[in-house]
């Protein structure tokens, strides 16, 4: 009897791993998908909502960048067409104080991220059995949110003694288009894997407020435009190198 069971279970694997995954008969996927790279977002989010004679201590700000993306595929024998919605979060290492030529008065706290419904066409330019090479396009409208917590210091509380701590909180919007080059290759049963590397353009701007508040530069009511010390119109550069992994799971193997 344990040899029946023996061989039934052997006859068993070999047909499951006797499975070939054939890119030539797949045609729909949905997909989760990752990246990390580099974020132009620096101290975009928070230094404009300060005056000039303001400085902070940590190098550059934001530089980094990660995200995830959900959706599905449409794949045809020339080119797949992804649609889906990517969760972008420019990676903020921790806070930031403020200060000026007597020292310092705040300390700044920054959240941002957006989220970007798009559709990105992927067009192949050399299939094998075992790999395909693509070029991606693709472009949505996204939308970015910042948050930054600022906590007062006993200078700040004596520097403007009408500022408490508050937070600056806003939302923004702006066009995204990226280029990527990629591999897919089958990794196991249903399930394929592609590695991407490519470039993403996105600006966020028209910036309004989410809530009341009060900061160095004037009272903010909730709808109002966020400006700049300047005078200018807020605005976050999202751009940015990024590599990608992305998991397909196929429903036609």
């Amino acid at each position: 009897m344990r040899f029946l069971f023996f061989i039934s279970g052997f006859f068993l694997s070999l047909n499951s791993y006797g499975r070939v995954f054939d890119f030539d008969t797949q045609s729909f996927s949905t997909y989760l998908r990752g990246s990390g790279g580099y974020s132009n977002l620096q101290r975009e989010a928070y230094q404009g909502g300060f005056p000039s004679t303001i400085g902070f201590n940590d190098s550059n700000g934001v530089s980094n960048a990660y995200s995830a993306e959900i959706g599905f595929a449409i794949t045809k024998p020339a080119f797949t067409t992804r649609l889906g919605i990517e969760f972008l979060y420019p990676y903020t290492p921790g806070s930031s104080n403020a200060s000026n030529a007597s020292g310092p008065l705040f300390n700044v706290s920054n959240f941002t991220f957006s989220v970007i419904p798009q559709v990105d066409f992927e067009i192949y330019i050399k299939r094998k059995p075992s790999y395909r090479l693509y070029v991606g396009l693709g472009g949505g409208y996204g939308i970015a949110v910042f948050k930054n917590t600022i906590t007062m210091t006993a200078w700040g509380n004596a520097t403007y003694p009408s500022l408490q701590n508050y937070i600056e909180e806003a939302t923004g919007s702006g066009i995204m288009g990226q280029s990527y080059f990629g591999i897919e290759f089958p990794a196991f049963d249903n399930v394929s894997l592609s590695l991407d590397l490519g470039y993403r353009y996105f600006i966020a701007s028209n910036y309004t407020s989410n809530r009341d508040y009060t900061s160095p530069l004037g009272t903010f009511q909730t709808g109002s435009p966020i400006k700049n010390a300047d005078g200018s119109a807020r605005t976050t550069d999202l751009s940015g190198v990024f590599m990608a992994f992305n998991f397909r799971f196929y429903f036609n193997q």
